[in-house]
């Protein structure tokens, strides 16, 4: 029931041929309720505030913006015209009656079928509906250019927005200085936050200081590629949703920045992520939810993430157990009728996982790493006595996550297995349909931890540190990547390379490459594939040390001859009776730029200090 005395859109549609719910109510552009009805229309006179019969009913409030179709709008369609003062669908539109004469006693139909109305009674109001704004939170990054001239913006006068159509925060007065933008956080991401109009176009820019009367000032300069005419703008249109956030674009880029991968590190103890919680966390309208979230947790037990009000009961939270679960809570035990809602699998410690829960009106479902493990068939509903803020890390303090977290997406849907597998290696946009809350933890620096979805659900930082340690897409080559600075945790790829050559070995397939990086490899290596392996020396040379504990390089076949290539290497200091620096068992050896030296045999009856071969072609190429 809508007694609250502000304004709701509300919106009723009827389609006799979609068989079963085919009478739906949306209050605010949201599905309400649905039913199935059998019936037909009756065709008289229509009233607007009464019931046709006369029988007393009468509506006690304001109306505006009444329209008729003969077609079943979907909800996306309502949401379109809900906030347009010109309906957007207006090819079957029956009536359009907007409030907007302002007098006399005729209600106009604006939609051409002159279904105009006698006004009995009813007073003109002169505000009327006014559509709420939108929220539009704009972000620039200008670290690079910060870091290329090395001084402040502030000495320059500071960031500011706009041009076009965006105005100013004294349109009177200085309409071409537009809006100051802010770096709160001191992290050279400047910020502003806009109430616009909802499903409007618009145009920018961005300026480094203020503007002169002429609108001369230092804006960024024409994009060929996102720009339009006449002066190259940056452009977007707003939605329907509370709140939205641009960007943060680069400086003179069209592309969105590409900020670092982080995490955030949690102690489990006092450290935690907090906010206020926009409407758009609470699904105890439609009851379908899924959370999903990159964990590597240090020890067991703790909230990973809780949208509540209080340190115990919540409207949903996913929680990592003592025993290594995932554990679901809603309300005061909602959800478990007929047992808990306890994963049947345990997340390692020390190890990335991607943790998943879904409700689809019929299961509690988990997935970990993309599969799924356990189902609770249930039909419950979510409360909507525990919501209004969000925790990460904890819940009001209790329950303390620690370890490491990252890439948390919150949905008014339940994903399917192929949805959650298609996301968990992908970066999504912010705006996919049913995303309501989603942090990629790439901040990197200050204590905001940004939400990017449209409905800044942003959380303060309290006492989590940021980290690098950060989850690894699978990598399947053909190249492998090997470094001083690697981890034999990664991935071997470029971005993280392996810190050893085997590791990288045996991660390759056949003929695939292993590149090493510039550096000294304390290392006895086997090779029992076709494969290449070559030295990166753009920063010094690549050096295999044998350490004297056997053969710097092991190529073992048993069978089929293999072809192996090794280019740009130093291969020293190994010891072995057959080959000291390179063994070679039935092998097509081609060398190129090596460098063998410093090997030894093993004593009386050793074969080969620097190479061995054995039932091998061996081809060198400017080697020593």
């Amino acid at each position: 029931m809508i007694t609250d005395n502000i304004w709701h859109h509300v919106a009723a549609t009827y389609d006799a041929d979609a068989g079963t719910n085919n009478l739906k109510v949306y209050v605010d552009g949201i599905l309400e309720n649905e039913s199935t009805k059998n019936a037909s229309f009756n065709i008289g006179d229509l009233k607007i505030g009464s019931s046709p019969a006369g029988d007393g009913e009468y509506f006690n409030g304001n109306i505006d913006m009444l329209r008729i179709w003969d077609i079943a709008l979907s909800e996306e369609q309502i949401q379109e015209n809900m906030y347009n003062q010109f309906p957007n669908e207006d090819a079957n539109l029956l009536a359009d009656w907007r409030f907007n004469d302002g007098e006399g006693d005729i209600l106009f139909d604006h939609s051409g079928n002159s279904n105009h109305g006698q006004i009995n009674g009813a007073t003109w109001d002169e505000e009327g509906y006014q559509a709420p704004k939108i929220s539009v939170t704009f972000s620039v990054n200008m670290r690079d250019y910060v870091e290329e001239f090395g001084d402040s913006l502030d000495s320059y006068g500071g960031l500011y927005i706009a041009g076009g159509n965006i105005g100013s925060t004294n349109p009177e007065d200085s309409l071409f200085m537009g809006h100051q933008m802010y770096d709160d956080d001191g992290n050279n991401i400047y910020e502003v936050t806009l109430d616009l109009e909802r499903n409007t176009y618009y145009e920018y820019k961005y300026r480094i200081g203020p503007a002169s009367e002429d609108w001369n000032g230092n804006w960024e300069q024409n994009f060929d590629d996102c720009g339009v005419d006449p002066w190259g703008d940056r452009y977007f249109t707003t939605g329907f949703s509370d709140s939205m956030s641009v960007g943060p674009f680069c400086w003179n880029s069209c592309e969105n920045c590409e900020m670092p991968n982080m995490s955030l590190s949690f102690d489990g103890e006092d450290d935690g992520v907090s906010g206020v919680a926009s409407s758009s966390l609470d699904v105890s309208g439609d009851d379908r939810l899924t959370v999903s979230a990159w964990v590597k947790p240090a020890s067991y037990h703790g909230v990973v993430f809780a949208h509540t009000n209080h340190p115990s009961f919540h409207q949903y939270a996913l929680v990592v157990n003592p025993e290594g679960r995932l554990y679901f809570l809603s309300g005061l035990g909602d959800f478990e009728e007929g047992g808990g809602n306890v994963s049947n699998s345990s997340i390692p410690l020390e190890q990335w996982s991607h943790i998943t829960l879904t409700y689809d009106g019929e299961a509690i479902r988990y997935y970990i790493n993309g599969v799924h493990d356990f189902d609770h068939y249930v039909e419950d509903n979510f409360t909507s006595d525990y919501m209004g803020e969000f925790y990460i890390g904890h819940a009001q303090g209790n329950t303390p996550y620690n370890g490491l977290i990252d890439e948390i997406s919150v949905w008014n849907v339940a994903l399917s297995e192929e949805q959650i597998q298609e996301n968990m290696y992908s970066k999504l946009g912010g705006t996919e349909s049913g995303l309501v809350g989603y942090w990629n933890f790439n901040d990197g620096e200050g204590e905001t931890l940004t939400d990017l979805s449209p409905y800044g659900n942003h959380g303060t930082i309290n006492g989590a540190t940021w980290s690098d340690d950060v989850r690894q897409e699978p990598y399947y080559g053909p190249e492998w990547y090997v470094s001083n600075d690697g981890s034999d945790d990664n991935n071997g790829s470029y971005d993280y390379p392996f810190a050893s050559v085997q590791r990288a070995i045996d991660a390759a397939n056949d003929y695939d490459l292993v590149e090493i990086f510039s550096g000294e490899y304390f290392e006895n290596i086997v090779i029992n594939k076709n494969i290449n392996i070559g030295g990166n020396n753009e920063n010094g040379d690549v050096i295999i040390n044998g350490n004297q504990t056997g053969s710097v390089i092991t190529i073992q076949n048993i069978s089929d001859s293999m072809s192996v290539g090794l280019y740009g290497l130093r291969i020293f200091n190994g010891r072995s009776d057959k080959g000291g620096g390179i063994f070679a068992n039935n092998t097509w050896l081609e060398m190129d730029q090596c460098r063998v030296l410093n090997n030894q045999t093993a004593g009386q009856g050793s074969k080969g200090a620097g190479i061995y071969s054995l039932n091998s072609s061996v081809v060198m190429y400017q080697c020593d």
